[in-house]
């Protein structure tokens, strides 16, 4: 609905995601161990949480993606963009991120299957 504005909650989701991104690569980065320890509930807890990984990056996109949307339905002229409203820019670098964590929270979850 857009009622928040915009650059707050940008700088919320741009938060998010990258709260987000940390978490995963610190799992990406303990996976191999992981692994070679071969714990059953430690696989599994480690699965849940790149479930939990994926399903906020999902949300975090979905919101980004309505985020720039509504700033753009909300320009008075067509041709402001990035160029005149670089905060776009930034937000559109993040959502590009939230893309690729979203492949590798992907491959990781492959990774744990048990």
């Amino acid at each position: 609905d857009g009622a928040g504005g915009f650059y707050i909650p940008m700088h919320r989701l741009i938060e998010r995601a990258k709260t987000a991104q940390r978490d995963l690569q610190a799992l990406h980065q303990s996976k191999d161990e992981i692994l070679k320890r071969a714990d059953a509930g430690e696989i599994s807890q480690t699965r849940e949480r790149v479930m939990n990984l994926q399903k906020t990056f999902g949300e975090t996109a979905e919101s980004m993606s309505a985020l720039d949307d509504y700033v753009r339905k909300g320009l008075a002229r067509d041709e402001i963009g990035p160029r005149l409203l670089p905060e776009l820019d930034a937000l559109h670098d993040e959502a590009a991120l939230v893309g690729q964590a979203i492949r590798l929270a992907r491959d990781l979850q492959t990774e744990f299957r048990q």
